[in-house]
């Protein structure tokens, strides 16, 4: 028989050999890697830069993209998140969600924070994923500030007695709204229709006759002067268009009277931007109208929303309406909410509530399964 002689060539078991060595080298450092990690997951953390191309994992360190600049739109949103921490609770994240979904606009949430940690909030993480409308950065408030009166003032909140978080967001917003023009909205709302009939608005606060008279009625009002009037805007929720005189305005008298060494959370907010108003419109009072432009060649006309447009219930009310003693069917819900643009829930006097889980005990219950349905999910954040 005959025998077949098969050569081999000894360079191409060579090849073979370093191949295999290669590859087995790949795969060992590929699991000392994840060892490591996973005895220490905090050393290596695992890091994304978009919401939206990245895997769907909680447990991600997510790096912030830097906000430098951005086009001016009538038809987008900021919101601020300035205490430094990397995560929004629940309700927060409640009212990103209900604005993705309601407002129609586009929406920039700002952190102080270079960096998100999806692990510490269930509700975030989940809407994180969600929603396209919806971009998150990392600030330089330097950068914000600057090309404003403000600029250079970040030294002075920094070194403030008190307030400095509540500071650092009541500056940036109209610092925001000057540069690029749209929405600031705070973050204990509920968006609960499109925002994008709204322009250069502020709504009322502590209005006469008190809001819950005509809301609960289902009564809105519109441009009639004569149905409410009030001493104060509400600076929480607003919208500027890019260039408008009044931030500016505001921004100049903050400049000049800011001062580190008190501990003055008013030093900035609604009564400073109330009394700016009032100069700017030569106004004593505050009546739901619109007020054209002061000046001529100024572009900057204001309206001046009742109350209930972003305040169903006002700041001493959300108690009592919000988390009601009786039961409200639906229907008492709705009528409520009837002429409303959003909810909010002044967190900062009200936040001890919680969202009891029954549609009928409280508005949170009622409205969060359909406004911010992701969120609302892990009900033990509300």
């Amino acid at each position: 028989m005959q025998m077949k002689i098969i050569s081999v060539n000894p360079m191409t078991s060579c090849y073979k050999i370093l191949a295999h060595f290669i590859l087995f080298a790949v795969a060992a450092a590929f699991l000392i890697f994840h060892i490591r990690s996973a005895v220490n997951p905090e050393r290596y953390p695992t890091q994304i830069h978009s919401n939206h191309d990245a895997e769907e994992t909680c447990s991600k360190i997510v790096k912030l993209r830097d906000f430098e600049s951005y086009d001016s739109s009538e038809h987008q949103a900021f919101f601020l998140e300035t205490s430094g921490k990397p995560f929004l609770a629940g309700r927060q994240a409640c009212s990103v969600e209900s604005a993705a979904l309601k407002s129609n606009l586009t929406l920039h949430v700002i952190f102080k924070s270079e960096t998100l940690d999806l692990s510490k909030s269930k509700s975030f993480c989940d809407i994180y994923f969600k929603y396209k409308n919806v971009n998150y950065y990392s600030a330089d408030f330097e950068k914000v500030f600057s090309g404003t009166p403000v600029e250079g003032i970040k030294k002075r909140i920094d070194n403030v007695v008190a307030h400095g978080v509540c500071h650092y967001s009541d500056i940036a917003r109209l610092a925001l709204l000057y540069k690029y023009g749209g929405f600031y909205l705070d973050m204990d709302i509920i968006i609960l229709k499109s925002l994008r009939e709204v322009k250069n608005a502020y709504s009322i606060e502590h209005a006469k006759p008190r809001v819950r008279r005509w809301a609960e009625v289902g009564l809105c009002l519109k441009d009639d002067s004569s149905t409410q009037r009030s001493h104060q805007i509400f600076n929480g929720n607003l919208h500027l268009s890019a260039g408008h005189e009044l931030p500016w305005r505001i921004l100049e008298h903050v400049n000049k009277t800011y001062n580190s060494s008190r501990s003055d959370r008013h030093m900035i907010g609604p009564e400073v931007s109330s009394g700016v108003i009032k100069a700017m419109f030569h106004i004593k009072t505050f009546y739901n109208e619109f007020m054209p432009s002061p000046t001529k060649n100024s572009k900057s006309s204001l309206s001046i929303l009742p109350g209930h447009a972003f305040l169903p219930a006002d700041y001493e009310d959300v108690g009592p309406l919000l988390w009601p003693s009786e039961p409200k069917t639906p229907q008492q819900w709705d009528t409520l909410f009837n002429c409303s643009y959003m909810v909010h829930y002044y967190s900062n006097k009200w936040g001890k509530l919680k969202a009891s889980g029954n549609p009928k005990r409280d508005s949170y219950s009622y409205l969060g399964p359909n406004f911010c349905p992701k969120a609302f999910q892990h009900l033990d954040e509300f």
